[in-house]
């Protein structure tokens, strides 16, 4: 079992809280919203897979940009710091969903309105979920 560790850096928190978003949703909460709507479990296995697969550049994107992105736009906001993890986390979201939707692109080669919004709302609510979470290690640190 890992654990946070207590006064960790802000970079750090933020890939925390991610991770945390990420599995949560993608590996708990997805497969279990299949099964209650009737598919067998093969079938919820396999869209975890091909989920995990177009979150792939998704992750990179994290990595890579998604830090600097976030650290730049709460530095900007300053009359909130609530207002400005949220919103700092909606644009990582925005970012990142173009970034699946290129994938799609070259997977499908089209991407329709429906695809579209196939990445934009899970991408929305894990950051949504992972600015919940960066809130509260933050408390914690």
């Amino acid at each position: 079992m890992t654990t946070v560790p207590i006064g960790m850096s802000d970079k750090a928190r933020f890939l925390w809280s991610a991770l945390i978003a990420y599995g949560l949703l993608v590996f708990i909460l997805l497969p279990l919203s299949l099964l209650l709507q009737g598919s067998k479990p093969h079938e919820a296995a396999l869209f975890v897979m091909l989920v995990v697969l177009f979150s792939i550049p998704v992750a990179l994107g994290v990595v890579a940009v998604g830090f600097r992105m976030f650290a730049y736009i709460k530095a900007k906001v300053t009359f909130n710091h609530y207002v400005a993890v949220l919103s700092a986390a909606v644009a990582v979201a925005a970012v990142l969903a173009g970034l699946a939707n290129i994938v799609g692109f070259v997977v499908m080669r089209e991407v329709t309105t429906d695809m579209a919004g196939f990445f934009l709302y899970p991408t929305l609510t894990v950051s949504a979920v992972a600015a919940v979470v960066y809130l509260g290690l933050e408390q914690w640190s």
